[in-house]
């Protein structure tokens, strides 16, 4: 899962990874692995530091990498350079002991878009006051910004036209249910069958929320004017 912001929602590209700790081996058999991480966290991060540079430099020969103003692809090649010997930050969680976890851990990054309706302190005519949960200092800390860089930082987590932000490999990928169901058996887990497509109408009305498009025949959802001041809670419906 590619993430394009961090916490204040500031351009820093990363990348989510979930692993299942363990694999079948060459009989079809389910084994764990005896250390806590699956993969070691220096060796993944040798190996993707590795192979992103080495992308990065075929594409800059091949004239297909955007050289960035005021660089050159000589000035370019020697950050590359540089970047190799750094250490790049590959941090490895604890294992979930239940599918549970690993759907709460999803949902945190699916569900509420990029910024959720309980971080909307304050606004001015100038300024939003929002709040936000800090991995570095792990507590809850806040920040004022413009009308215009608010809304810069949150259109910064749209997608590209046609650019998977997520991917699914090895077991988890379309064309491996088989091996994926072969390894839930081991699980004493049911097998994996293909879902049936829900129009998002169909979803909405599950849980008893009106649509927002005249288009869709559904009524519109009654927005409530904000005064400037302190946010209360109650007045928010944000679509």
């Amino acid at each position: 899962m590619l993430k394009n912001n961090g916490d204040t929602h500031l351009n820093f590209p990363h990348i989510h990874c979930l692993n299942s700790h363990g694999g079948l081996d060459v009989d079809g058999h389910w084994q764990t692995p005896t250390r806590k991480s699956f993969l070691p966290a220096k060796v993944m991060m040798q190996l993707f530091r590795g192979k992103y540079l080495s992308k990065l430099r075929l594409a800059l020969k091949n004239n297909e990498l955007k050289v960035p103003q005021g660089d050159t692809p000589q000035t370019l090649s020697n950050r590359f350079n540089k970047w190799v010997r750094l250490d790049w930050v590959v941090h490895c969680a604890k294992t979930f002991a239940h599918g549970n976890g690993v759907v709460k851990y999803l949902s945190r990054y699916i569900r509420g878009g990029a910024i959720k309706n309980n971080q909307l302190l304050k606004f001015t005519e100038t300024n939003v006051r929002i709040s936000y949960q800090s991995h570095q200092t792990e507590r809850r800390e806040f920040l004022t910004l413009s009308h215009q860089d608010l809304i810069q930082r949150i259109l910064a987590h749209i997608a590209l036209p046609k650019k998977p932000q997520y991917q699914y490999m090895g077991l988890y990928h379309s064309r491996c249910v088989q091996k994926l169901n072969q390894a839930r058996a081991e699980w004493g887990q049911i097998v994996v069958s293909k879902s049936n497509a829900i129009k998002w109408q169909e979803l909405m009305e599950q849980g008893q929320q009106a649509t927002c498009f005249k288009e869709c025949g559904q009524p519109l959802s009654r927005l409530v004017k904000l005064n400037m001041g302190v946010i209360r809670q109650s007045e928010i419906q944000l679509h």
